[in-house]
């Protein structure tokens, strides 16, 4: 047979030949002459790429080039949809003003019907408060957005804002560099990455307000006095989803990732890592309820508080893990001055008053308390080291609590200092195994250890988990659940953190001069992040499972990996590039 050459089909035969093999009729319209979708009714679109001079905002060809000109147009209950690129300030002033009820999305590129074709991933839509490029200056944006009442924005990277004192529109401007939520109600943020923000207050704030903050990045933001995350005052406030990495707070900061005073704050699934302040290396605590379920904090400092620092108000725990925290004086991983219930928690290797101090021994390798009442139940703590006056002679795992003025009462909890209280296991050897990048601490059922097994209250469990819930988690590193090990209906509850069988996680990480490389599980996105320049680098979908990416970094910058999915906290590792 005759090979075939280049034979050239017109479309009204191929659309013949498609409508026959598909065991219909033949297609009467030309697939490529078809008329374009219709943008819905309430749509306004952004495209600062649309050079046809006509700007309505009624289709892709005639975008406004700007997204504020789309905001004034809009109406309550209409959406604006951003194109990719990057939408820069022009000084001082607001880049996005939000209005209410209007939703502002970013992640299209351009030709999109409908909101759900969008991808904030594969379109990267930035707004950048940076006016000249030149870094955090007097010049810049002093806020990169405004929240409104009643919306939604979604789908952006938020960079370059800056608001210090002295600046030109005291107090306004020396809050919420990043984003300024001040008296609006039931405004919804998801799907958003701020980087590279520095605030006097704090790049993110939200005051007098309500809001829902979910799949949602704060990395490399500075507060240049207080926090350089996140501020909730007097204000209720959701977060789901959320990862608080390598933010930093000014000398006298409360908070390096989040300071709360008088508010109501509700946290689910949460990393923090390597953030500081002076008190409350991740979250400062001023008053009101915080409550935490399933969060990691890893490798955070303060002078106080490693991890979190709280004076008043009432704190929750549940199912959360500190590690590697380190305060310069007392409590590692908590210093807390009022009431705190912590449930099915574990403390590993966090640090205190490892600094020289004259006459004065500090204490609290794990939770320093100076009043309120403190319950523990079904957690577990090991390798906590308080150094007290060990000198020359290293720390010792001892005072891994310290107690003054007020009560820590704990139960079901397995530790190695021997603390008393019904159902407690005092260990004599490691009870972790933390084979992954992400230093997810697990039980190790062959380990050195294995009291902290089967060491919990069911009872405690259902109160802080749910009866159900906690026998579906894990606690190894094979996750098998509680109910895959001990039976279904006969489950006896583990001491320490329980995760979800399927949480996103980070098998291995590590960099060389050239590239950076991973394997993990059960991730929806990963972001490849540089300390030294705020750069990021989004993750192929193909490649969330493992793969590579070139950095072009110099040598020894850090590169942080963040990787969010479905289920549990984002995974967050770390590597030098040598």
């Amino acid at each position: 047979m005759k090979k075939p050459g280049n034979a050239k089909w017109s479309l009204s035969t191929l659309a013949l030949l498609i409508g026959v093999l598909l065991g219909g009729c033949p297609l009467t319209e030309d697939p490529i002459a078809q008329t374009p979708c219709e943008i819905p009714e309430g749509v306004l679109l952004v495209d600062q790429a649309n050079d046809s001079g006509d700007e309505d905002g009624r289709s892709w060809e005639s975008a406004f080039t700007t997204v504020q000109a789309a905001v004034d147009a809009a109406t309550t209950g209409e959406e604006v949809w951003v194109a990719a690129g990057t939408y820069k300030s022009g000084g001082n002033e607001t880049l996005v003003l939000m209005a209410d009820g209007v939703s502002v999305l970013g992640g299209f590129a351009g030709g999109e019907c409908s909101a759900a074709e969008r991808d904030w991933i594969v379109n990267p839509t930035t707004l950048d408060g940076d006016s000249t490029g030149d870094g955090p200056t007097s010049d810049d944006a002093w806020h990169v957005v405004e929240g409104a009442s009643g919306a939604r924005f979604s789908g952006f990277q938020v960079t370059g804002g800056y608001g210090d004192f002295p600046c030109g529109d005291v107090p306004s401007c020396v809050f919420g560099s990043a984003m300024y939520n001040i008296d609006v109600s039931n405004l919804s943020v998801d799907h958003v990455i701020f980087h590279g923000n520095a605030g006097f207050f704090a790049p993110v704030s939200n005051v007098r307000s309500s809001v829902s903050f979910a799949d949602t990045i704060y990395f490399g933001n500075t507060g240049t006095k207080e926090t350089g995350g996140l501020l909730i005052g007097d204000s209720e406030v959701a977060l789901n989803n959320i990862a608080f990495v390598s933010n930093h707070g000014g000398g006298a900061s409360e908070g390096g990732a989040l300071t709360e005073t008088n508010s109501t704050v509700m946290v689910t699934n949460a990393s923090a890592v390597r953030n500081n302040a002076h008190e409350g290396g991740a979250i400062w605590q001023n008053g009101g309820s915080v409550t935490i379920v399933g969060a990691t904090f890893r490798e955070n400092s303060a002078y106080r508080g490693g991890a979190l620092q709280q004076d008043i108000g009432s704190l929750w725990l549940t199912n959360t893990s500190f590690e590697g925290n380190m305060a310069a004086v007392v409590g590692g991983a908590l210093h807390l001055w009022a009431d705190a219930t912590i449930t099915s928690s574990t403390f590993a290797y966090n640090e205190a008053d490892f600094v020289e101090h004259e006459g004065y021994d500090f204490e609290g390798a794990a939770i320093f308390t100076t009043d309120g009442e403190i319950t523990i139940t079904n957690s577990a703590l090991y390798g906590n080291l308080d150094h007290n006056d060990e000198g020359v002679g290293g720390p010792a795992p001892a005072d891994t609590f310290a107690v003054k003025g007020s009560a820590i009462t704990t139960s079901y909890t397995c530790n190695e200092t021997g603390l008393s209280g019904t159902g407690n296991v005092t260990l004599a050897g490691l009870p972790f195994e933390q084979p992954n990048a992400s230093g997810e601490l697990f039980l190790d059922p062959a380990g050195a250890d294995t009291g902290c097994i089967d060491a919990g209250d069911n009872d405690a469990a259902d109160a802080a988990i749910g009866e159900g819930l906690w026998e579906a988690q894990t606690t190894r590193a094979d996750g098998m659940s509680e109910a895959d090990v001990d039976g279904m209906g006969t489950e006896q509850a583990d001491a320490g953190r329980h995760y979800d069988p399927f949480a996103v996680r980070i098998d291995s990480f590590s960099a060389d001069g050239a590239n950076a490389t991973w394997t993990g599980a059960y991730a929806d996105n990963c972001f490849l992040f540089n300390d030294a320049n705020k750069t990021i680098i989004a993750v192929p979908e193909m490649d969330l499972y493992g793969g590579t990416l070139a950095h072009a970094q110099a040598g020894g910058t850090e590169l942080f990996f963040i990787c969010m999915g479905s289920a549990g906290e984002p995974a967050v590792a770390t590597a030098i590039n040598p």
